[in-house]
């Protein structure tokens, strides 16, 4: 969802050399190198290079509006910096300055999201500070409980549309 103007402002705002776009795919490249890792997951990896290129999430932007029903968006954000993260800003001399980008990048994503299910009723968004990307690992229990209600949220405002 990030457009190339979001992009360049977040560099520009935080002093950093590259933007999120363009370590999207540097980083799949970077992993695709790595002989160790498996079949699968450099099936996914290419699977999604090939999705956001040469335009990025090209089928986010092709969506259709959300229908009205009940959706349930958990973000984790103001993350810890991962050793990866700081190993690979140095080795491939990417210049992002990791705290102030993630912090920028993490409004734009809230701001997308909450965009996206602002006309849905009985839906809502989930902020994690502290979290990492894999919420589903790190906290299993929040997410079953966001999924719960979320279907109990679809089958109460499924009996009051009839």
């Amino acid at each position: 969802m990030l457009t190339q103007a979001e992009d360049d402002k977040v560099k520009l705002s935080t002093l950093s050399k590259t933007g999120y776009r363009e370590l999207f795919i540097k980083n799949y490249d970077y992993i695709l190198k790595d002989t160790s890792i498996s079949n699968g997951f450099r099936f996914e990896v290419e699977r999604e290079k090939n999705e956001s290129t040469p335009i990025f999430f090209k089928r986010y932007t092709s969506l259709s509006p959300l229908k009205d029903i009940p959706i349930t968006i958990m973000i984790s954000y103001n993350k810890h910096i991962e050793d990866y993260e700081i190993e690979m800003n140095k080795n491939l001399n990417l210049g992002i300055n990791l705290i102030p980008w993630w912090k920028e990048l993490d409004y734009l994503r809230i701001d997308h999201y909450a965009e996206m299910i602002k006309n849905n009723q009985h839906s809502r968004l989930i902020l994690l500070p502290l979290y990492s990307h894999g919420i589903h690992q790190q906290d299993p229990k929040i997410v079953a409980e966001a999924l719960i209600e979320t279907y109990e949220n679809c089958l109460s405002s499924t009996k009051n549309k009839k």
